[in-house]
């Protein structure tokens, strides 16, 4: 403001000195100029702009209405225009000064605010600093570079080593490192000059413990290069350390033979298990390629372009003798220390791969077998493979049965009682279910068989499947029931034995004297018998002679249990032979008897075949309309196991209720007076039938005939 005091009063001057007798113009001019100096004072950035506009209007006003005294002279004009050019350059200071002083003033508030900001982010970074200094994870501090004395530590360091910060400051490094490294520890201060790189030493706490540690140190600088202080830093190790102990233990305890294999393929580390497996010791194997142990070399094992992969393969081992051994190999690669490294593991399968080799020629024995079914089912009991012998007795392809329940062998009956189900849930519970049992085929016929089902778990005790197996034992149930049924008629055998010989001495003893005893009182007083006595002496000669026949007949019956020797009949022959025998009744009745083509082989008994046709054609010749001549068909035909023979007559016929009735012993349908009989010869037929594994039935109508028929199965013989 002085300054510009000064340059008001030079150019005040300056208008003196070009003319001395000031006119009032050039007075109001040089007043003007110091008004527009003064307008620093106002706030407005331009006010000595306006100022000095306003001031060229007055002096421009001035000169209009002042009147020139001399109007040959053009001084005042000139002086008036020198005021205005005054005027403009006083208005041009004053606003570049002011702009001028106004940009300083804001570099100056924006100094102070940088000042301001960065000493509190001096302030933050140095807190920071102190902060993560004090609880790094690493035991840092300082140390005099001379006397190697603690200058200062970290929170780190006191509290794993339990002392406090006071109680540090000032001693030397040396009595915090355990006495063995004392040596160690001197050499390092002595000749390291304050650069130490990742050097392990163990320090002692202030409760006697050890804790392994990596020292890490360097020196800090000050402006003339001299040493200030030594950084120095340790890193605790105690963990590593004891995992890599615990790695070793594990490795050398391990089974398989573990080698560890660096980035360069040679070998660093070996167990136990590696030395014993391929014959080289430690020494030997140190530092040796990886490559050497196996038969194949380009086997990719240490590709270490693919970071922590997993390789598994089967390779060749070499032992040191030359000796050469299927092995299975694990490969995992892993980074340690900025290195990459390989763990390998390898095993000698030489008695595995025997064992596989073993086990597949017993599996291919297992499918081939025919006399056994072996289904492999999962935990649900779905069939999920099997061998031969089941295609074989089951009748199914592996195609059409795979994937379903196995419940498909068993008969309905098994499967609505749910016992497919149960034998798997004993088998869970005790390991193997064994039992004899009716199952199914594709064809729908059954087999007797007995079957298996045992649990299948893994490692886990976990169940995964069951085992199937059935033994076709159909003609084992065959012959045992072939035998049982013998032994039973051998029993109803002689129990009939015994009841005929009772029939033949208790009862036709008497039944003879009766018969006897009337025809001699016939004989000796038929004469003088009247017509009733007559009559009644007939009747019981009539019932003595019947009585005899029923007796013959039971005794007939009786012997149909006897075992006797099976043949091979011609039936045609046999049907020919009784038709000759019975002539003489078929010419009286005027029967027509109609004989189809018989089989001229067939297994049977003989006699009671003969007995059967018999029967069946007197009954047909005896139950005859008596209005229509007999006429009788005597057909066969093959059915599965053996033959069915069929006896048709047109005769009196059978109502449907009777139809079980005529083969039980002694039941008639009809009076003796109308028709004879006793009431057995459908029994014997029927006893015939089964006595041949087959059956005897009727179809018949009464008024309509009647058509039997029954079977013999050869088969069964």
């Amino acid at each position: 403001m002085a300054t510009l005091l000064l340059v008001a009063i030079f150019l005040s001057g300056v208008i003196f000195i070009v003319d001395i007798n000031i006119p009032l113009g050039i007075a109001w001019g040089s007043l003007y100029c110091i008004i527009i100096l003064y307008s620093w004072l106002f706030p407005a950035k331009f006010a000595s702009v306006y100022i000095a506009m306003a001031c060229t209007v007055l002096v421009i006003l001035g000169f209009i209405y002042s009147a020139n005294p001399n109007p040959a002279s053009h001084v005042p004009e000139v002086n008036r225009l020198i005021s205005i050019v005054i005027l403009w350059v006083c208005a041009a200071l004053v606003s570049i000064a002011k702009v001028s002083f106004e940009n300083a003033e804001f570099q100056r508030v924006e100094l102070e605010d940088q000042i301001t900001r960065q000493t509190a982010e001096l302030r933050d970074s140095e807190q920071l600093y102190r902060y993560l200094y004090d609880h790094a994870l690493e035991m840092h501090m300082s140390l005099d570079p001379i006397e190697a004395t603690i200058l200062k530590c970290n929170d780190t360091l006191c509290k794993r080593l339990g002392y406090a910060e006071s109680e540090l400051i000032g001693e030397t490094i040396i009595k915090l490192y355990h006495p063995d490294y004392h040596d160690q520890v001197n050499e390092i201060l002595t000749k390291s000059k304050g650069e130490v790189s990742n050097v392990e030493l163990t320090v002692v706490t202030k409760g006697g413990g050890k804790i392994d540690v990596v020292l890490n140190a360097s020196p800090a600088y000050d402006g003339d290069g001299n040493v200030r202080f030594i950084r120095s830093s340790w890193i605790d190790i105690t963990e590593k350390k004891k995992s890599i102990e615990k790695f070793r233990m594990l490795m050398h305890s391990a089974p398989d033979a573990i080698i560890i294999v660096n980035a360069q393929g040679k070998i660093e580390l070996t167990n136990y298990e590696a030395r014993r497996l391929f014959g080289y010791s430690k020494e030997e194997l140190s530092g040796s390629l990886m490559e050497m142990l196996t038969l194949k070399r380009n086997h990719g094992l240490l590709d270490f372009d693919k970071a922590c992969n997993k390789m598994e393969m089967e390779l060749v081992g070499v032992r040191k003798n030359g000796e050469q051994f299927p092995a299975e190999v694990t490969s995992s690669l892993f980074k340690s220390d900025e290195e990459w490294l390989a763990i390998v593991a390898m095993r000698d399968v030489t008695i595995r791969k025997k064992t596989e080799g073993n086990l597949k020629m017993l599996y291919r024995a297992i499918r081939e077998l025919e006399d056994y079914s072996i289904i492999l089912l999962d935990a649900n009991g779905n069939i999920q493979d099997w061998n031969r012998g089941a295609r074989r007795i089951t009748g199914y392809s592996f195609k059409e049965i795979e994937g379903k329940n196995f419940d498909v062998f068993y008969t309905d009956s098994d499967r609505r009682e749910g016992k497919p189900q149960k034998q798997i849930q004993k088998a869970k519970v005790i390991g193997r279910v064994s039992e004899k049992g009716w199952r199914k085929r594709k064809d729908g016929s059954n087999f007797w068989a007995v079957e298996t089902v045992t649990v299948l778990n893994d490692d886990m005790d976990q169940t995964i499947g069951f085992c199937n197996i059935l033994k076709d034992l159909t003609s084992q149930k065959q012959a045992e029931d072939t035998m049982a049924k013998i032994a039973s008629l051998e029993s109803r055998s002689r129990e009939m034995e015994h009841f005929a010989y009772v029939i033949s001495h208790d009862l036709m003893e008497p039944l003879l004297t009766v018969k006897n005893f009337s025809e001699l009182l016939e004989e000796d007083y038929g004469a003088e018998m009247n017509e009733d006595a007559s009559t009644i002496t007939h009747s019981i000669l009539g019932a003595a002679e019947r009585m005899e026949k029923l007796i013959h007949d039971l005794l007939e019956y009786s012997r149909l249990s006897k075992p006797k020797e099976i043949e091979v009949i011609n039936c045609q022959y046999l049907v020919n032979t009784i038709l000759e025998d019975l002539h003489s009744l078929v010419s009286r009745s005027k029967a027509v008897i109609e004989v189809g083509d018989l089989p001229h082989k067939v297994k049977a008994f003989p006699g009671e075949i003969s007995m059967i046709f018999q029967n069946l054609i007197a009954n047909a010749l005896k139950f005859s309309k008596k209005d229509r001549f007999p006429q009788i068909q005597i057909k066969s035909k093959k059915v599965d196991g053996g033959w069915e023979f069929t006896v048709k007559d047109n005769g009196i016929g059978i109502a449907r209720k009777d139809y079980d009735k005529i083969f039980v012993i002694f039941q008639k349908l009809n009076r003796s007076d109308e028709y004879s009989g006793t009431g057995i010869g459908l029994a014997h037929a029927k006893k015939i039938a089964e006595k041949h594994g087959g059956r005897i039935w009727v179809e018949s109508e009464p008024g309509s005939g009647s058509t039997f028929y029954f079977t013999i199965l050869t088969e069964y013989l």
